[in-house]
């Protein structure tokens, strides 16, 4: 089965099993860096491995929920993965969260399938081949100011960027890979997360909005590299062209 096919089907498989928990008594933790983790999370993660890694077992596998294999990054591809990312959302029973997937090719990007199975939508992008949401093409507006930008960042973005004349929406439970899926559907603007962040917190939203006409960036301006022994990012800048260089040049101020 070609790898297009096969991730899409197995992520949509995957939000049926996450579903079979949501809005339920789950099992959950709290894992050493305070964040919650279920067994819903687990569940998706051991179903997305056997499907994924059983028909394509050369491939290698990164993520949140499986201990780190160092052999992947000597592997062509691999597949680059959060099973639910938003687990706090899904432990509340809001519908900010999703089922994530990106496979690498080398360093770079090649597919990317993301579920956000309470609302039936369902993002996917291949490189070169653009951007869709339920299968309508994506694409990110040219725009040529910052001044009434919608930003989806957190607080100390919206500090840093506050005299550009940026508006904040308010993302207090929104995962970044959903951010990202907002500047491809035209719902935000600009993205701005300093710090590092986890390749499967970002790579598969990277994709989809560089499939969609967006530029996105480390917070340094560098083009992200994935599947390297560390496995993150320095922080994400995501907006059309014009806007992300506006943006670089105003945070260099």
């Amino acid at each position: 089965m070609p790898d297009a096919d096969l991730l899409e089907a197995a992520i949509r498989e995957a939000g049926a099993v996450a579903l079979a928990f949501f809005g339920k008594p789950h099992k959950h933790w709290v894992k050493p860096d305070h964040s919650i983790l279920t067994e819903a999370d687990l569940a998706v993660n051991e179903y997305l491995h056997a499907k994924l890694i059983g028909a394509k077992p050369d491939y290698g596998w990164l993520s949140e929920e499986s201990a780190d294999d160092p052999s992947r990054t000597a592997k062509q591809m691999c597949w680059v993965l959060d099973p639910i990312d938003g687990t706090r959302s899904f432990h509340l029973g809001r519908h900010e969260w999703c089922i994530a997937c990106a496979l690498t090719n080398g360093e770079s990007l090649e597919l990317s399938a993301i579920y956000q199975p309470t609302l039936d939508r369902f993002y996917f992008a291949q490189a070169g081949k653009g951007a869709t949401c339920n299968g309508k093409t994506l694409f990110t507006p040219p725009g040529d100011t910052l001044h009434g930008a919608r930003l989806a960042g957190n607080i100390s973005a919206f500090k840093k960027l506050e005299k550009s004349g940026v508006t904040k929406m308010d993302m207090n439970f929104t995962p970044q890979i959903l951010r990202l899926c907002m500047i491809a559907d035209k719902s935000a603007d600009i993205l701005v997360a300093f710090g590092p962040k986890n390749d499967w917190d970002v790579a598969a939203g990277v994709l989809l909005a560089q499939e969609a006409g967006a530029r996105v960036t480390t917070e340094r301006g560098v083009k992200m590299k994935f599947n390297n022994t560390y496995p993150s990012q320095q922080g994400i800048v995501a907006a059309d062209l014009r806007r992300h260089a506006l943006m670089m040049e105003f945070m260099e101020q």
